[in-house]
């Protein structure tokens, strides 16, 4: 869960922001480490609700990221055709093409 925000970078900027499984587990620790440090009180009331927060942006976010590529990718589409036409198909993932019925 705590690799998110390198799985998000990756995601734009390249699979080299991707943390492999040895890093993963140097940054849980140390992020572990920190939080049982500063924040016990917090961690062991709100434990649940830190998790379904966790889980839920790792679920969330990458399916808001593909959303906004394909909306990204009818807009160009859109665009060489000359239409303006971003109506999604039947499957989602490409635009209907001027004049037919979306």
């Amino acid at each position: 869960m705590l690799a998110l925000p390198f799985t998000i970078v990756a995601g734009r900027r390249g699979a080299h922001w991707e943390l492999s499984d040895v890093e993963r587990g140097q940054f849980s620790l140390a992020v572990s480490r920190v939080i049982v440090k500063y924040l016990p009180g917090i961690l062991a009331k709100y434990k649940a609700e830190a998790l379904l927060v966790l889980v839920s942006a790792t679920i969330v976010v990458p399916r808001i990221r593909k959303d906004m590529e394909l909306k990204a990718e009818r807009e160009r589409s859109a665009k060489l055709r000359g239409d303006g036409d971003t109506r999604l198909r039947e499957d989602h993932a490409r635009p209907v093409a001027s004049g037919t019925a979306a």
